[in-house]
């Protein structure tokens, strides 16, 4: 067979019989390293199979373009790019593939397989990432709401998710909330070590921008009709969300207790003198298209930045805030916009959070209400 590239693939032995087949056939898979003992007959038969103690000696003499990782879990996945990374694999030639499969993304799939399947009459849609997801309660608005956030999600991510719905010709929206944080403008998902995200957004928007690996590279690597038939089986009718929403809504639970406040600090100071100006140029080129979309389809935009406890606010780099504020201001002097800032809201108290920078359900609860009720001024 004429390989296109070669692989490694390493991959919890649960996830084998799913990842294959969603790898192009003329991709040559070198070496498979399960993470447990295993013993299908039919893929070692197929594929030269080393146990995951062989991962050193399996880089250093196995041909390779790219690694394949499938865990099924963030927190392993990034163990594992970690211990590759420590081995001198370079960053762009580990390809993670459960961003692809993670619970999270595919209720983005189920959302949109019904969104464009039914005559629905959504009229508010939600973009954002985690303070959005945990702080936006799309039960509250009966319905209407079609509810695109999802954490680590960037203004390109927004930007193109709202581009795709806006492609259903009978989309009727009055209000698009578009969550930001403070650093959002100097925020590049694609950049970022959750960068792999990238490759399920190109997926279903067929966008890409500034991530390791191109598209050309990984439409070469991945066979998309399979990865689309495997978001088909999730149906259209929001199964899947209504159990994904269950599970999250029971994690959201959870009250902000001493270990956050201990972490405070470091969780706040993660992006303390993180200033790139590249990106914040080319944020600000979105963030105004994506004013510009909502605005030619008649619809308003509501910005919102979400309340954090005061303890993250008190070492969060005030600079970095301010030039939030700035970006937004020189925004609001061009395009007609609400802006809903709750980033210091007296409402808010430790009570209403589940860690110092992300509500919980009685706090989104509390926010969601506040944002209905500027709505209905409108």
């Amino acid at each position: 067979m004429n390989c296109m590239h070669e692989v490694i693939l390493i991959a919890d032995d649960k996830m084998l019989p799913i990842v294959l087949p969603i790898i192009n056939q003329n991709v040559c898979i070198n070496a498979i390293i399960p993470f447990k003992h295993f013993s299908d007959p039919h893929i070692q038969e197929k594929y030269t199979v080393y146990t995951y103690d062989c991962l050193s000696e399996v880089i250093e003499n196995t041909s390779y373009d790219f690694i394949l990782l499938m865990s099924g879990f963030w927190d392993f996945d990034e163990e594992i790019i970690r211990e590759l990374r420590n081995k001198g694999v370079r960053k762009e030639k580990i390809v993670p593939l459960f961003p692809l499969l993670s619970e999270e993304r595919m209720n983005i799939i189920s959302i949109l397989q019904h969104y464009f399947s039914q005559e629905t009459a959504y009229d508010v849609f939600a973009t954002g990432m985690s303070y959005a997801h945990c702080g936006i309660l799309e039960q509250k608005f009966q319905g209407r709401l079609l509810n695109f956030t999802a954490s680590s999600n960037d203004l390109f991510v927004d930007y193109e998710m709202a581009k795709l719905i806006y492609k259903k010709e009978q989309s009727n929206f009055h209000y698009a909330l578009i969550g930001l944080a403070p650093y959002s403008f100097h925020y590049d998902l694609s950049l970022s070590s959750l960068g792999s995200l990238s490759i399920f957004y190109d997926f279903i928007c067929q966008s890409m921008h500034n991530y390791a690996i191109s598209q050309e590279e990984i439409t070469a690597l991945l066979n998309r009709e399979a990865v689309l038939n495997i978001y088909k089986n999730l149906g259209i009718d929001l199964q899947f969300h209504k159990q994904y929403m269950e599970r999250f809504m029971m994690r959201q639970r959870a009250s902000f207790g001493i270990k956050d406040r201990i972490h405070a600090r470091s969780r706040a100071s993660q992006w303390n003198g993180k200033f790139y100006p590249a990106t914040l140029r080319e944020n600000k080129k979105i963030f105004e298209d994506y004013l510009q979309l909502c605005i030619q389809h008649n619809c308003k935009p509501i910005i919102i930045a979400f309340p954090f406890t005061e303890t993250y606010m008190k070492y969060f780099d005030q600079r970095i805030l301010a030039g939030f504020y700035m970006v937004i201001n020189e925004m609001a002097k061009k395009y007609d916009f609400l802006f809903l800032d709750y980033m210091n809201h007296p409402d808010f108290t430790d009570a209403d959070f589940h860690n110092v920078d992300h509500l919980n359900l009685a706090g989104a609860e509390k926010l969601t209400d506040l944002i209905r009720n500027e709505l209905h001024r409108l």
